[in-house]
């Protein structure tokens, strides 16, 4: 359990730091991929971890890079625009597209707490999108909430796709899957940055912290969450993992001073509460299917 914490606490941080950089939100992506494809690399020669992959599983992972790139950018995006809690709790409403996922491709009858957890979600993210947001913020608020969900809706994608990936990689797939998907997301945004930012290399200041998000957040908060719930019961590990959103709006409101509205702050426990049930659903679909992981997002 102490693995899993730790590795939720060093997630958590993951948005903090993408607006402490003080870079474009397309090169917070590029240099986060590629400290965090370095740390990767330095842990399969470290550990001696394969990093060969068949064909069919390559490819899939390839797909799966192009969902993870997307997501990373609107996400970036996201938090620069509504701030690094609502946008980290916006994307885990990821849950919600494995949910329905798992409703088409098992053909499984939702159970009632499947059908609570969406309405319960989206009634929170009415009252914080609702009544007491200034007139002001609301053209980029708004946008910032539709990338947000839209990197959620991408994000639920792209775990279905390493999902795909690592079962056609058989045993000890995982971490060569990480790698080529962590090393093509890089190439992607790299290209992003080089359309919409040009290419420079960001301030040292700036440079460390990228750092720390690519190797803290990414690798090291990875490989704590993996090896963490392997050893809970899967439904405590969902539980535990909603710290990262719960940590996230934490940081952000002590760190970046984020004025607290009373509507938002509802909505958010809301919006909480949906997507732990929406988890909960999650797992039992799981049970019907190969065991996995849980995923929050970084």
């Amino acid at each position: 359990m102490r693995e899993l914490l730790l590795g939720a606490l060093a997630i958590s941080f993951a948005p903090i730091l993408v607006k402490l950089a003080e870079v474009g939100a397309d090169a917070a992506a590029f240099w986060r991929m590629a400290f965090g494809l370095a740390g990767l690399l330095a842990l399969s020669g470290l550990q001696r971890l394969p990093l060969g992959l068949p064909r069919g599983a390559a490819l899939t992972a390839l797909l799966a890079s192009a969902f993870f790139t997307a997501d990373i950018l609107c996400w970036h995006h996201s938090i620069l625009a509504v701030g690094p809690g609502l946008a980290t709790l916006l994307v885990n409403f990821q849950v919600f597209g494995l949910i329905l996922a798992g409703w088409i491709m098992l053909g499984a009858r939702p159970s009632p707490r499947g059908l609570a957890a969406p309405a319960l979600a989206l009634a929170g993210l009415w009252l914080i999108a609702g009544p007491e947001r200034p007139k002001g913020e609301a053209g980029d608020f708004a946008l910032g909430l539709a990338l947000g969900l839209g990197a959620a809706a991408l994000y639920a994608g792209y775990l279905l796709l390493v999902r795909r990936a690592t079962m056609r990689a058989g045993a000890g797939g995982h971490h060569p899957v990480m790698v080529l998907v962590t090393a093509a997301a890089g190439l992607f945004c790299g290209s992003v940055m080089a359309v919409q930012e040009g290419v420079s290399l960001p301030p040292g200041r700036s440079l460390f912290i990228l750092a720390v998000l690519g190797l803290v957040a990414q690798v090291a908060g990875w490989r704590f969450i993996s090896r963490g719930l392997t050893r809970v019961n899967p439904g405590v590990g969902g539980l535990l993992l909603l710290l990262q959103p719960c940590l996230a709006y934490v940081w952000d409101v002590l760190i970046f001073a984020k004025p607290l509205y009373w509507a938002e702050a509802a909505g958010a426990l809301l919006a909480l509460a949906g997507i732990a049930l929406g988890v909960a659903e999650e797992r039992r679909l799981a049970g019907q299917r190969r065991p996995t992981a849980l995923h929050p997002h970084n």
